[in-house]
């Protein structure tokens, strides 16, 4: 297609409207694409408070086979949803609480610690409580726990033999 007459130039006038609306191209009438929200995205996972009251209920050692947590959380180690949050994030009020933590060893991204473990072997997972379903209670499923053997796992951070007591 072709055009019998150029393009009209752009006044002075038109050119200053668009330089005081922020374009950086006041020759073009494109305009600058506008800047991403820069709100923080809400927490999605534990509270720092969470992951050490876990870390100090697990001896900071892997729930699963007792070896020592050192290094990065979330790459040398993390802290496992036994109930897990879903692709689409949940409204469970105790997801993020501690009788829903559990420290293991590894990242869960396919390496060799306890976290690829129990994501792998789901029975075996749910069996022994490093796992649960989403309808389970996780202070009424007990854990098979390296430290502590066959406990339950308390709200405020510790463990018992007994499921903990609620209001």
């Amino acid at each position: 297609m072709k055009r019998g007459t150029g393009l009209a130039p752009m006044s002075a006038k038109r050119r200053a409207q668009l330089a005081a609306e922020g374009n950086p191209f006041p020759t073009s009438t494109f305009k600058a694409k506008p800047k991403m929200a820069t709100a923080k995205r809400p927490h999605a996972g534990f509270a720092p408070e969470v992951v050490d009251a876990i870390l100090e209920r697990d001896g900071h050692a892997c729930g699963r086979c007792g070896g020592a947590l050192y290094g990065e959380r979330g790459f040398d180690y993390s802290i496992q949803h036994r109930r897990a949050r879903g692709a689409g994030g949940t409204q469970q009020p105790d997801t993020n609480a501690p009788q829903n933590g559990l420290a293991l060893c590894g990242s869960g991204a396919g390496d060799a610690g306890c976290h690829s473990h129990v994501e792998s072997h789901r029975e075996e997972a749910r069996e022994h409580g490093w796992a649960i379903r989403q309808d389970e209670d996780p202070l009424r499923v007990p854990v098979t726990h390296f430290l502590h053997g066959v406990v339950f796992l308390y709200s405020n951070g510790s463990w018992g033999s007994r499921p903990e007591v609620t209001a």
